[in-house]
């Protein structure tokens, strides 16, 4: 068994990403750490691999070696949630300059999704989000994810209202 250590500054312009990405397809892994370092706003990563013939034996992605798919693991109404949940991540995402899963990992969003209602106190209850992504960044994602909505119902709202008194039945 080997090791290799990657870094993973908040900063990256995508080109560490893609080397770790790379080396992780190319090598039978077994076990990938990671922790993130806050003083320096960087991830670290510690990958255990074997090297040799066995390299395009590697589990798919995923935890466990288990790929990720929301379709197949939420039902439709949670399904709308995680996609609503997504979106927010992404403009939260590029609001603080950091990757999405900084803020929320996907199988984060399919848990948070299966929770309702959405309240700083049913994120604590998913597991692997802890208090520091809770302290800094809970409240503003619920308060988007509710502004979101808002403005959703309030577009649905005037464009049923127009098209019922355009033509309204009798």
């Amino acid at each position: 068994m080997q090791y290799k250590k990657f870094l993973l500054p908040l900063t990256d312009d995508g080109r560490q990403e893609a080397e770790l990405n790379s080396f992780l397809r190319g090598h039978r892994v077994l076990k990938v750490e990671s922790r993130y370092i806050d003083d320096a706003a960087m991830w670290a990563f510690l990958v255990s691999y074997m090297d040799g013939e066995q390299q395009h034996t590697a589990p798919p992605a995923g935890r466990n070696g288990s790929s990720f798919e929301p379709a197949k693991e939420l039902t439709p109404e949670q399904l709308r949630r995680y996609e609503l949940y997504s979106d927010v991540r992404l403009q939260m995402a590029r609001k603080h300059d950091v990757k999405a899963f900084i803020i929320f990992s996907n199988r984060d969003l399919a848990a948070i999704a299966k929770n309702e209602p959405l309240t700083v106190e049913t994120l604590r209850q998913v597991k692997g989000i802890g208090e520091s992504r809770i302290e800094q960044y809970g409240q503003e994602f619920v308060q988007t994810v509710n502004d979101t909505i808002a403005a959703r119902k309030a577009s649905d709202d005037e464009t049923s209202g127009t098209l019922d008194g355009a033509g309204g039945a009798s």
